[in-house]
């Protein structure tokens, strides 16, 4: 929210949101999965983590990514992925 304005910002829709998730975990070719958390306190703020197995054998892990608003956390996500997406692949092959 703007703190010089009453009018808070445009959040994006639930629908966008998912679809921005898929993406990011397509370009990482679909290894792990993420969770956007939400914390509704006076703020509405989120927390992205990435959760994934070291190995096949593992415990799932997880690492934190990004806190902040729905904006800036599906931006860390689209960040992080891109990353990201280049060392999944060379795995890969």
């Amino acid at each position: 929210m703007n703190m010089m304005s009453p009018v808070a910002e445009a959040q994006p829709s639930a629908m966008e949101v998912l679809s921005r998730m898929k993406a990011a975990h397509a370009a990482m070719g679909g290894v792990g999965r993420f969770s956007l958390t939400y914390s509704v306190g006076a703020d509405v703020e989120c927390f992205a983590t990435h959760w994934f197995k070291p190995d096949p054998y593992a415990f799932e892990d997880c690492r934190a990514i990004v806190s902040g608003t729905v904006a800036e956390c599906l931006a860390g996500i689209e960040r992080y992925a891109a990353d990201r997406s280049t060392a999944y692949s060379i795995a890969a092959e």
